[in-house]
């Protein structure tokens, strides 16, 4: 196996790593707000500086893997698939924290009044998200834009809940007005599970640029036209008609902006960027 083949690997691994421990924090702290448990709430807070390390190291493995080995095609691809997932994946720990910091200022052993929990729909908002983040870390397992597709029809459902959730809230507070301030704050909780369906949504777009994905043949085919490193001479070639040549040197960018790289583009899209842009007729030096 080549190094490189080792490094993604190795990325992979940590990235299935830091989605087990999201998928828990969301678990853990939907059940702290469900039962009132202060103490797994803690525990969610306490967690979520490893979501935060996982986020740092991921990072630095998608940057390192690019500046050392210079990948092409679809390991390249791959490598800026994790790096957006990796993002999408720290602000859904970032949602988690914020529902547990909202079971922690329950009242002590007193959780959500169940009937408001069941007329916003709270545990099925829950259980589609839970399902929505197994459904997308299957995806990226088995490289399947089929079972990825599926998480937008959950995310329908999330978006359905989110839209009625005002009207019945309000209408809770009107007959409950002792408890319009959880009322309020479940109205806050259930914006933020509806922005969980999103980045959900937004994970199962990155899945799109994984080599194993169904009708990504064509990606494939072309995947080495996308970007071509020349780095013993600091030299980038892009294709502009793949949308992949935009994303891809967004991070390239950063890696070879530093040395005096030279941007090669042949339709001179990435003008501005503040590098020397050669087009196709012009003559490299």
């Amino acid at each position: 196996m080549k190094v490189i083949e080792q490094e993604i690997a190795a990325l992979k691994n940590t990235i299935n790593e830091m989605w087990a421990l999201v998928h828990q924090q969301i678990y853990n702290a939907g059940e702290a707000m469900l039962t009132g448990d202060k103490e797994l709430a803690y525990k969610v807070l306490s967690r979520e500086r490893r979501v935060n390390a996982f986020e740092l190291k991921i990072d630095s493995d998608c940057e390192d893997i690019i500046a050392l080995y210079a990948p092409v095609a679809i390991d390249l691809r791959f490598v800026l698939a994790m790096y957006k997932i990796n993002t999408n994946l720290e602000r859904l720990g970032d949602f988690a924290e914020s529902i547990a910091r909202f079971s922690v200022n329950l009242p002590e052993g007193e959780p959500i009044d169940p009937e408001l929990v069941k007329i916003a729909r709270v545990e099925e908002m829950l259980h589609e998200l839970l399902d929505m983040i197994s459904l997308a870390q299957e995806a990226f397992e088995k490289e399947s834009s089929e079972i990825a597709s599926r998480i937008f029809l959950k995310d329908n459902i999330i978006d359905e809940i989110n839209h009625d959730s005002t009207s019945l809230i309000a209408q809770y507070i009107e007959a409950h007005p002792g408890s319009a301030l959880a009322g309020l704050y479940m109205a806050g909780v259930i914006r933020k599970m509806e922005r969980f369906g999103d980045h959900c949504t937004n994970i199962r777009r990155r899945t799109d640029l994984l080599p194993g994905c169904e009708g990504d043949e064509a990606h494939r085919q072309n995947g080495r036209k996308v970007i071509s490193l020349q780095p013993e001479s600091n030299i980038i070639v892009i294709d502009n008609e793949t949308t992949n040549g935009i994303l891809a040197v967004s991070l390239l960018f950063m890696h070879y902006f530093r040395t005096g790289a030279i941007i090669y583009s042949r339709t001179g899209l990435l003008r501005y960027f503040p590098v020397r842009i050669c087009n196709e007729d012009s003559q490299t030096q």
